[in-house]
């Protein structure tokens, strides 16, 4: 995810009056269930009293060079902003 994060820096505000992005950070944490193939995303409140949560599976179904689109889409900016 911290290489995805400066290729979003011109789409969206990151501070001041017109910021569109969450500031609750996001964990990342793997998942060592082998019946669990793909990544999941758990949103945090909208308080920000907890840090989201993004899970990375061990035994993942998709070659390494597509786990950049998937965790984009599962964390920032898919659904971190979504949510």
């Amino acid at each position: 995810m911290s290489l995805l994060a400066p290729k979003t820096v011109p789409m969206f505000h990151f501070t001041g009056d017109k910021a569109t992005t969450p500031t609750c950070p996001i964990d990342v944490q793997p998942n060592f269930d082998p019946a669990m193939t793909f990544q999941s995303y758990h949103s945090s409140d909208s308080n920000c009293t907890k840090s989201a949560t993004f899970k990375i599976p061990f035994f993942s179904l998709f070659p390494t060079y597509e786990e950049w689109s998937v965790d984009a889409h599962e964390a920032m900016p898919g659904h971190h902003l979504q949510v």
